[in-house]
């Protein structure tokens, strides 16, 4: 309200020394202040004005009532999104008088909560290891196209105390099951050469597949349940959001934003903005970049991944079967 009133004398009194005066009494710039008043006077309303977020406060450290009010409200949540959770917190701390955290510090605890609450109850939790995709907020150039987004295929390992990402393909097109099969084997490589048990066969792990439409996926599914996989998941992905990736990094891991529902669509649907002055980068500088950030050895205490005849199986099957991966161009 003191903002308002020193908007509004403003308006009744304008002038440059008024302004100056008005900016140092907020503690804003001369042009600060004025985007406050030509704010005001477009809208009119309180909550237009920058920083006046309803029912957020601007305050640090968030309190232990903060964070179970937002525990409260994930829990709450069969199927929970960040949206839905804030409604329901924000609805809470009305109710009990209580003010929510700013805004970003709020979505970004909810986001971890749901994150942790999927690796212990949910989907995750059934399985070892899950082959999952999202673009990636970085822009890459496409010649004579408009940046887009590329897009990751994700080999996670789920077995140690957090998930690794130990296996990673980039592409600049939607997800194919060749981008499923490519990411393993690299997790194969960086893992080292898989281990065979005792009786000559590979380790029994659990795997999940983030699956389009399609027998190649069918394919890739067989393989995988024929050599050394004790069960395989699948997870056939239409339409709607993708949020494995997420519940498994996190929204935004090492600083890189994660787009899982965007993975299945080609990179005219994928665009991505350019700071000014910025310049798109490469796909391979952009591999090189979400690798180096993201990718890690398996811990010392994880089981090998699965027999070496799966390794071989998915090399063949690369070429023969789901084709190469789509080169990078425009579509």
């Amino acid at each position: 309200m003191r903002r308002i009133g020193i908007i509004q004398g403003f308006i009744a009194n304008p002038g440059r020394r008024h302004a100056e005066a008005c900016a140092v009494e907020l503690g804003l710039t001369y042009v600060q202040f004025y985007r406050l008043v030509k704010v005001w006077r477009s809208s009119g309303r309180p909550e237009s004005l920058p920083g006046a977020r309803s029912g957020y406060a601007r305050q640090t450290p968030v309190t232990v009532e903060q964070r179970q009010l937002l525990a409260d409200a994930v829990e709450a949540d069969p199927e929970p999104t960040i949206a839905r959770v804030m409604r329901q917190a924000h609805a809470a701390a009305a109710r009990s008088g209580m003010q929510l955290p700013a805004r970003e510090a709020s979505r970004r605890l909810v986001a971890g909560m749901m994150a942790e609450r999927a690796l212990k109850t949910g989907l995750l939790a059934e399985f070892d290891v899950i082959v999952t995709h999202a673009a990636i907020d970085v822009p890459v150039g496409r010649g004579r196209g408009a940046p887009a987004m590329p897009v990751a295929t994700f080999t996670i390992d789920l077995r140690g105390a957090s998930p690794v990402v130990i296996g990673l393909v980039v592409e600049m097109e939607a997800v194919t099951a060749a981008s499923a099969a490519a990411s393993l084997l690299d997790a194969f490589r960086i893992a080292g050469p898989p281990s065979p048990n005792a009786d000559g066969d590979g380790p029994a792990i659990r795997l999940h597949l983030d699956v389009g439409v399609g027998e190649d996926w069918n394919r890739i599914t067989e393989a995988l349940s024929a050599y050394g996989v004790e069960r395989v998941g699948r997870t056939v992905i239409r339409r709607g959001r993708l949020d494995h990736s997420k519940a498994a990094l996190g929204t935004r891991p090492a600083g890189l934003r994660l787009h899982p529902g965007l993975a299945f669509r080609p990179p005219s649907k994928r665009p991505a903005k350019l700071r000014a002055g910025a310049a798109a980068m490469p796909l391979a500088e952009a591999e090189a970049l979400i690798r180096s950030r993201l990718v890690r050895r398996p811990g010392a205490g994880s089981r090998p991944l699965p027999s070496a005849d799966l390794v071989i199986n998915l090399e063949e099957m690369l070429p023969a079967v789901c084709g190469d991966l789509a080169p990078e161009g425009e579509v």
